[in-house]
């Protein structure tokens, strides 16, 4: 018979053991889950068209115009002499992917880092939980999506597009500007973050970044006036670590990127940002259903049987009359989307705008 003092050590052994497999098990699943998230985005980059550089590296990347709806835009506005989108406004490069998740709203680039880059997909259901945890096909995934805040509208271009995405510790996703804030070689080097809304490409200069208290304001999407907004857009830049020496005036429009700060518990990494370019485009008789794609154009296929609480979206302007000054939700919960444009904030060009008629001055605005 097995003294008791050596059954007790035999079972404290197997405890540790089984704790030590345990332990190893979930950190193989876990590396294993964001390299499988890794590689589904490759998959997916792969699928869109890739350009030999952007448009927005020529000093005139369309003719200059001045948008019907904006005539006194404070940012550069081209009309693309390139490319069309489909009548129903989305661009030909997105189609594929756009037919297989119309929460696609489009894609984010953040240049300056050779070897963490952020291009991702830009995602938006409505439902600032939705994309936490699931991927571009909405299954789990431990990385989730990068994505716009539920009281934005991929169809207009809001005052303030907010834009999350994790601080994944591979520098991933939004890992690569978790210390963005703290380090001065990359404020120096990665100042310019592009946005692709379906419709329309946006150029944006950072002009603001700090670390805040995950509930503290700096998500706002709607404002009462250009008043309020350059309020806002002041604060903003006075609690930045660095002067940029980009100023913000009441009539533009901003991009913020919030992520966690991963060393301080309930913190959150801002970066602001200003448009400075945009560029839109005419629209073809095709819709985005019947537009044909080139016979290389494949890419990973979502699942017929989309998860059971996908959420139905909503445009943000069919919310409650009564809008919120306060920031939405911090994405964790299953927020509902709060904040509503005002009827008499102009949308920058939306797909079904009148098509812009060429500016009397060669720069387009300033």
């Amino acid at each position: 018979m097995i003294p008791r003092r050596e059954r007790l050590r035999l079972a404290v052994r197997w405890t540790a053991f089984s704790v030590l497999v345990a332990s190893l098990a979930a950190f193989a699943w876990t590396e294993y889950s964001y390299y499988r998230a890794d590689r589904d985005f490759e998959e997916i980059r792969d699928a869109v068209p890739t350009e030999a550089e952007s448009p927005f590296l020529s000093p005139t990347p369309g003719i200059a115009v001045t948008p019907s709806d904006v005539p006194d835009a404070p940012y550069a506005v081209f009309l693309s002499t390139d490319e069309r989108i489909t009548s129903d406004g989305v661009r030909p490069e997105y189609v594929g992917l756009y037919r297989q998740n119309d929460d696609l709203a489009g894609w984010i680039r953040f240049p300056g880092s050779a070897k963490f880059p952020i291009d991702y997909p830009l995602l938006w259901s409505g439902d600032n939980a939705f994309y936490l945890r699931r991927n571009f096909q909405k299954r789990f995934s431990m990385g989730g999506c990068i994505f716009l805040d539920g009281a934005n509208d991929p169809r207009a271009l809001d005052r303030n597009l907010v834009v999350y995405g994790h601080a994944m510790r591979s520098k991933t996703m939004f890992g690569s500007i978790e210390n963005y804030p703290e380090d001065p070689a990359a404020r120096r080097d990665r100042r310019t973050i592009y946005i692709d809304l379906l419709w329309t490409r946006l150029e944006y200069e950072v002009f603001s970044t700090y670390t805040i208290d995950k509930d503290g304001e700096y998500r706002r999407t709607w404002f009462a006036d250009d008043a309020d907004f350059a309020a806002y857009a002041a604060m903003l830049e006075a609690r930045s670590v660095e002067d940029f020496g980009v100023d913000v005036g009441p009539r533009d429009r901003i991009l913020t990127l919030s992520t966690c700060d991963n060393h301080l518990d309930g913190r959150r990494v801002a970066i602001h940002a200003k448009l400075v370019r945009q560029i839109v485009y005419e629209r073809m008789d095709v819709s985005s259903a019947d537009y044909v794609l080139p016979s290389d154009a494949t890419g990973p296929a979502v699942p017929t049987d989309l998860p059971a609480d996908n959420p139905t979206k909503t445009p943000t302007p069919s919310l409650s009359p009564t809008p919120s000054l306060s920031p939405s939700p911090e994405p964790s919960a299953t927020p509902e989307p709060t904040g509503v444009p005002p009827t008499s904030e102009p949308s920058a060009t939306p797909p079904d705008a009148p098509t812009p008629t060429p500016s009397p001055t060669p720069e387009g605005g300033s």
